[in-house]
């Protein structure tokens, strides 16, 4: 093949590919980043700690299968999560798996729905043998799970204990606060998606006991104000 065909058939075949893959790759670090800064900007400690930074830098924690403790990576024994989120005590209160999908995901999708299953069983024994309070998380989103849903989205859904998209990430922030890792001291959702009814509605669902102020209330003296995707929330300092 000559200089001037080879250039052609990169051109055309090989540079949008690689430019489509690292673009999606840039999405599903971003709805992490959103997740980290959330998380982050409420005072609570992650790890990588630079996530919300550097999406894309650094590595993911390996989590140990059998004592779910941050160890060294054995793909036989460890599973990465995507975040960690620690108590006071630095120890891990959450794993956040982040699972993002802009196109079909294929056998992957299904594949990784099994994946995440497995991850819930194991954890589910050690919190029996352990009295253990940790919690799985997920960042799952995307178009491409509606090619699916049944195969992928649907059976994750139920081996998280919480689950965010880039626009509800104020979900992340509220159950932090039900964990008590911080207080949430009242959440105003975006008018322009949700209506009255429907943001005391959200309210009610995933913030049982926060305020839910209205667009002409003022927010929470004293308070560190967070974006949080429709919605913004008051933290206490």
């Amino acid at each position: 093949m000559d200089a001037p065909t080879r250039k052609a058939v990169q051109e055309k075949w090989l540079y949008p590919k690689e430019v489509q893959q690292n673009e999606t790759k840039r999405r599903g670090h971003g709805a992490e980043a959103e997740i980290a800064r959330v998380l982050s900007e409420c005072g609570i400690k992650i790890l990588p700690e630079n996530k919300a930074i550097n999406p894309m830098g650094g590595y993911d924690p390996n989590v140990s299968l059998d004592t779910f403790e941050i160890v060294k990576r054995d793909a036989a024994r460890t599973v990465s999560a995507d975040i960690v989120v620690l108590d006071k005590h630095e120890q891990p209160r959450a794993l956040v798996f982040a699972l993002v999908q802009s196109s079909d995901p294929g056998q992957f999708g299904v594949d990784k729905a099994k994946t995440n299953i497995a991850i819930r069983e194991r954890l589910e024994f050690y919190k029996d043998s352990t009295q253990s309070v940790l919690e799985m998380w997920g960042i799952v989103d995307g178009i491409g799970y509606s090619e699916n849903v049944n195969g992928t989205l649907a059976p994750m859904l139920h081996t998280f204990d919480d689950f965010f998209q880039h626009k509800s990430s104020y979900k992340s922030a509220l159950a932090a606060n039900r964990l008590g890792l911080c207080t949430v001291l009242g959440i105003r959702f975006d008018e322009e998606h949700y209506s009255a009814a429907n943001a005391l509605v959200m309210g009610k669902k995933y913030a049982p006991g926060v305020p839910v102020l209205g667009p002409t209330q003022s927010a929470p003296r004293s308070a560190r104000e967070v974006s949080a995707g429709w919605a913004t929330i008051w933290v206490d300092q």
